[in-house]
């Protein structure tokens, strides 16, 4: 058995890599090529083979509607998860800034027996490292709530 608690999948270490960013200036200044970079770096340093890199530009993550590319990074790991063991992302906040939606993502991806790797962020099966990645989503979450709080509240100012 490996890490994940998943048998003859181990010697497979093939992986997807997802990125993401949420306004067009940040796809102009490269944030997605350094996020594609770092993941590479990170899969070439554990010995996995990246084999499919899904980029999504310019989309929020509060939720998952209006995410095209996520949807298919996760429909490709169902159609592939005899083929691929891994997911790498460069941050949690990548895949979603939503608490629910975070753990139902993390769910499908157990179900697929494809261990998530975050490049700047402890991950994996253990009930520590569980916890630590939930309190990660429950932070982007936060975060995410508090910048349209403050948003609402510039407006209400303006007013």
């Amino acid at each position: 058995m490996n890490q994940g608690g998943f048998t003859n999948k181990k010697e497979l270490r093939k992986a997807v890599v997802y990125v993401r960013v949420s306004t067009e200036e940040q796809v102009e200044n490269y944030s997605l090529d350094n996020q594609v970079g770092t993941c590479s770096r990170e899969a070439e340093r554990r010995g996995i083979e990246v084999i499919q890199i899904f980029r999504e530009e310019g989309r929020s993550a509060k939720n998952i509607v209006g995410r095209p590319v996520l949807v298919e990074m996760l429909e490709f790991c169902r159609k592939n998860k005899k083929e691929i063991d891994t997911l790498i992302v460069y941050r949690l906040d990548r895949l979603s800034r939503s608490t629910a939606d975070y753990l139902a993502i993390r769910k499908k991806l157990l179900e697929f027996e494809i261990t998530l790797i975050s490049t700047s962020e402890p991950t994996g099966d253990s009930p520590t490292e569980k916890f630590v990645e939930t309190m990660l989503a429950g932070f982007a979450q936060m975060d995410n709530d508090v910048r349209g709080e403050r948003s609402r509240n510039g407006l209400r100012a303006r007013f």
